[in-house]
């Protein structure tokens, strides 16, 4: 048997609830599990990728890779909390906003080294001997860099990751994408 406990949702200024136990206490604690198995696991990657006296160019995104998962590992327990209290931040407006936007940034980060390593791939399968003067440790330091610092200062995750209040008393950190007023539907 499954008993109704909590949920948010948006609806012009209220909050409704209907959230089973499921999600409130079996789904954070498998997500708190794996979470911290990633952690785990990132860190000793990243360590034996920095201990390696010869690094390669592959191992250079790998290791972007796992630093950029543990930026988002590290603000999971805080959209955790936030899941099992029904949608209820009580961590404050500026946190909010910056693990909302880390969080954030840090998918686009993942999407543009994944992106980048690929073509990487494809270019040393394609043109082996033609591209190795592109393909040096140094330019592909460079090239992360480039594409973290592009994707964190995307301006507008920054401005509207905010507390959101609710007319019925819940806040809950989110998007603020639209007013009420602005919904249509």
């Amino acid at each position: 048997m499954v008993h109704v406990l909590f949920n948010t949702s948006w609806n012009g200024g209220y909050h409704h609830e209907a959230i089973s136990a499921a999600e409130t206490v079996v789904l954070p604690s498998l997500i708190g599990i794996i979470c911290s198995t990633g952690l785990v696991g990132n860190i000793l990657i990243v360590f034996t990728i920095i201990r390696t006296q010869k690094k390669t160019i592959p191992d250079i995104y790998i290791c972007n890779l796992a630093i950029a998962d543990l930026v988002h590992i590290i603000g999971m327990p805080f959209l955790i909390h936030q899941w099992v209290h029904g949608g209820e931040w009580v961590f404050g407006s500026p946190l909010c906003t910056i693990i909302t936007s880390l969080d954030t940034c840090n998918q686009f980060t993942c999407s543009a080294i994944i992106t980048v390593m690929s073509l990487d791939r494809h270019l040393t399968l394609v043109q082996p001997f033609h591209l190795t003067n592109l393909r040096t440790r140094s330019k592909t330091i460079r090239v992360n860099l480039s594409m973290g610092s592009i994707a964190y200062s995307v301006f507008p995750v920054w401005i509207d990751s905010k507390v959101i209040k609710f007319k019925d008393g819940l806040e809950s950190c989110a998007f603020d994408l639209t007013s009420p007023d602005d919904v249509l539907w």
